[in-house]
């Protein structure tokens, strides 16, 4: 992780949720789980005020995230009905990983509606 440039976010690989009820209706939903983590090297031995600065750094980045992805999911031409993204509560981590690595974690939720009809396959 060295020859990384930072900061850094990555995710981790989706996994898939499908439901096949919302809100007491039945259609086809997928749901589709990530953590996203928002991160910077840090130092074995920082303390509490230089790892704070990093949060603080990195929590700009996730802010800067969630509304970017709020904007695209209004822009013309996307149905916010088909495809939604909601936001659990980001957890931090401090000095994690042998790469001594401090930042956030945000769990998302990709949510993606399927308006196909599958009763006209002779249901």
């Amino acid at each position: 992780m060295r020859d990384k440039r930072y900061p850094f976010i990555t995710s981790d690989l989706l996994i898939a949720l499908p439901v096949f009820s919302v809100n007491g209706v039945s259609n086809f939903n997928k749901q589709w789980l990530a953590n996203m983590a928002f991160y910077q090297l840090d130092k074995e031995g920082s303390t509490q005020e230089e790892y704070a600065k990093i949060l603080d750094e990195m929590d700009w980045y996730v802010d800067n995230f969630i509304n970017k992805a709020n904007s695209y999911m209004f822009q013309p031409g996307l149905n916010s009905d088909d495809f939604t993204m909601t936001f659990a509560q980001q957890q931090p981590f401090i000095k994690a990983t042998s790469d001594i690595l401090t930042g956030w974690i945000l769990p998302v939720t990709f949510n993606v509606s399927d308006q196909f009809n599958y009763c006209g396959l002779g249901c």
